[in-house]
C-alpha cells in the first residue's frame, strides 16, 4: 500500500521527537517545510502533542477521547482552500503564502483531510508501547497492527502480558510451578529507527 505525500508529512512531523531515544528534530522538520521562522514554539508543540494523542486512539480506542476535541480545535483554525483539477477532482490545500504557526497548522490539516478522503487516516497510528509511541503506517491486510515493529515492541508487549499472566497464576504462597507448557520468548533485539521520512 503506497503512502501518500500527506501521510508521509504526518509521519515526519509526529516522529520529530522519539520517546525512546530522546532525539528531537522539530526544528529540522520546520526548516525542511520552509517554516523555520516558527521554531520550536508553543503552537508547533501543541499541534504535535494533539496529533500524537489522536493517533494513539487508532491503536487504543479506549484512550483519552478529549484528544479528538483538542485537535479539532487546533485544526479548525487552519486556513485552507479548495483546489480543483482538470479531471473533476478537488482537494483541500493550505492558503498560499502562509507562514509560521498558520502555515504548519494548514499543512497538517490538509494532510489529515487527504488521508480521511483516501481512507488511509485510520492506518496512521502511534505504537501502543508507552515508552515508544513511534508513529507508523499500518500496512497489515486487516489494519489491526498495534505496534510499530512486531519484532521489538510487539515482542516486548507479549512478554509483559505473559509475565503478568504468570504472576496471576502463581497460586498460593510457596507455589513455584509455572503454567503447563509456558515458555519465555526472546525480545527480538534492539530497535532500529528508520531514516526520517521512511514509513513503517
Amino acid at each position: 500500500m503506497e503512502v501518500s505525500p500527506g501521510v508521509r508529512l504526518l509521519l515526519d512531523f509526529v516522529n520529530t521527537y522519539d520517546v525512546e531515544s530522546g532525539v528531537y528534530a522539530l526544528p529540522s522538520f520546520l526548516a525542511s517545510e520552509r517554516l523555520a521562522g516558527l521554531g520550536p514554539a508553543a503552537p508547533a508543540v501543541e499541534l504535535w502533542e494533539g496529533l500524537r494523542a489522536v493517533l494513539t486512539l487508532h491503536t487504543e480506542p479506549s484512550g483519552e477521547q478529549d484528544a479528538v476535541a483538542g485537535l479539532n480545535a487546533l485544526l479548525g483554525a487552519a486556513p485552507l482552500t479548495v483546489r480543483l483539477d482538470a479531471h473533476g477532482g478537488a482537494e483541500l490545500v493550505p492558503v498560499p503564502g502562509l507562514r509560521g504557526a498558520a502555515g504548519l497548522t494548514a499543512l497538517v490539516a490538509a494532510a489529515v483531510a487527504g488521508a480521511c478522503a483516501d481512507g488511509s487516516w485510520a492506518r496512521v497510528k502511534a505504537c501502543s508501547m508507552e515508552n515508544c509511541r513511534w508513529v507508523y503506517f499500518d500496512r497489515s491486510p486487516a489494519g489491526r497492527r498495534r505496534w510499530c515493529d512486531m519484532a521489538v515492541c510487539g515482542s516486548r508487549a507479549k512478554m509483559r502480558a505473559y509475565r503478568a499472566a504468570k504472576r496471576g497464576q502463581a497460586g498460593p504462597p510457596g507455589a513455584t510451578h509455572a503454567p503447563a507448557g509456558a515458555e519465555e520468548a526472546g525480545t527480538g533485539g534492539v530497535r532500529q529507527l528508520p531514516r526520517r521520512g521512511e514509513a513503517r
